[in-house]
């Protein structure tokens, strides 16, 4: 599986945002944050807005929140807010030119195997949260951090 930069960046917004338990953050104050420039990054938050991962809010005080709680986003969901929907990937035509039963039941095989290994991260990505992302950092660290991102 390979992603994006894209990708990592809006799993990490969804992170911080979630620090900051329901306060809004500026796409500047994001932005500066990872070091990137701020028209780039709001294209990122724009996707997470348009699947309603994040909500958006204009005027003094605006910027970006989660949507709904942590726990109810799924890294798979941010994935795919960012990459689209993820297919199984198909083979185009046979990986062997044999058309003889040998060859097609090994076709057959290797077809199964890709469809199951990507079942598998999908499912895996699918039952992990941000509220899990954000049990493997430390709750003091969490909170010094919520407080410096401003």
């Amino acid at each position: 599986m390979r992603l994006r930069t894209q990708v990592k960046q809006a799993i990490q917004c969804c992170a911080l945002l979630a620090v900051r338990s329901g306060n809004c953050m500026t796409t500047r104050a994001l932005s500066a944050t990872f070091d990137l420039p701020k028209d780039y990054l709001a294209k990122t938050l724009q996707a997470l807005a348009h699947a309603k991962i994040v909500t958006a809010s204009y005027g003094p005080g605006g910027g970006y929140r989660l949507s709904r709680e942590a726990r109810g986003i799924s890294i798979l969901e941010i994935i795919e807010a960012i990459e689209g929907p993820i297919d199984s990937p198909r083979s185009k035509g046979s990986m062997l030119a044999t058309a003889e039963p040998p060859a097609q039941a090994l076709n057959q095989a290797v077809e199964r195997l890709i469809e199951e290994v990507n079942a598998a991260w999908q499912s895996v990505l699918a039952g992990l949260s941000i509220e899990d992302l954000l049990g493997e950092v430390g709750p003091s660290q969490r909170a010094s951090q919520g407080e410096s991102w401003e």
